[in-house]
């Protein structure tokens, strides 16, 4: 049985930006990774950086939505049962990413991260960021992940916009940057539901005209 422990999000002495930047160098030299690989390079890295990691693929073309969704998914329920570190099924671990294009999404994504990064504060409030909101938090995550399992288009961008927010204040232990950022999941949420009912609305008059 994996090990659990209250502190499930533990803060990192690089950046997360830094940490991605080493992963996309080494995803440019494979023709393809696979979570294995992945997990692996990060060590002992924290949820939060897992979560930056499995959110931002999501934006890729194609069912990578369903694929990262309900790894976020995952392993954010893992979190909310006080997991020490993340894991994923072997099936899963083992599947293979096209290193090209993993690659180049997270570099596209990294000056993006540090932009987010200067505005922290670490330490900031910081007890709004304990084990009690972290698994808040991870409840909040979880819901976004299944939100970006669902095949609306472009509809993935607000919700993995909302889980980097709520794990880089988590990461850097910033309780006003994850109130800024649980706002950003619910309106994330919100714009899911509303396009979700919109559509069921739309198919419910097709059929009965």
């Amino acid at each position: 049985m994996a090990e659990r422990d209250d502190t499930t999000v533990a803060g990192t002495q690089e950046r997360p930006s830094d940490v991605l930047g080493g992963l996309a160098q080494m995803a440019l030299q494979r023709r393809d990774v696979t979570f294995e690989d992945i997990f692996d390079h990060l060590g002992s890295s924290s949820f939060g950086i897992v979560f930056i990691l499995l959110a931002l693929p999501a934006l890729l073309p194609g069912p990578s939505g369903l694929v990262f969704g309900l790894a976020v998914a995952l392993v954010a329920a893992q979190m909310i049962a006080g997991y020490q570190r993340p894991q994923l099924p072997g099936r899963l671990m083992r599947r293979k990413l096209p290193s090209a294009s993993l690659a180049y999404w997270l570099n596209r994504s990294i000056p993006w991260l540090r932009s987010i990064e200067r505005l922290h504060a670490p330490g900031r409030f910081g007890a709004l960021t304990g084990p009690v909101s972290t698994r808040g938090m991870g409840a909040l995550i979880l819901l976004l992940g299944l939100a970006i399992t669902l095949p609306i288009p472009l509809g993935n961008m607000l919700p993995v916009i909302a889980i980097v927010m709520i794990a880089l204040a988590l990461l850097a232990r910033d309780g006003v940057a994850l109130l800024v950022a649980v706002i950003a999941a619910k309106l994330a949420l919100g714009w899911t539901v509303g396009i979700v009912w919109l559509g069921v609305d739309v198919i419910a008059t097709l059929v009965t005209s």
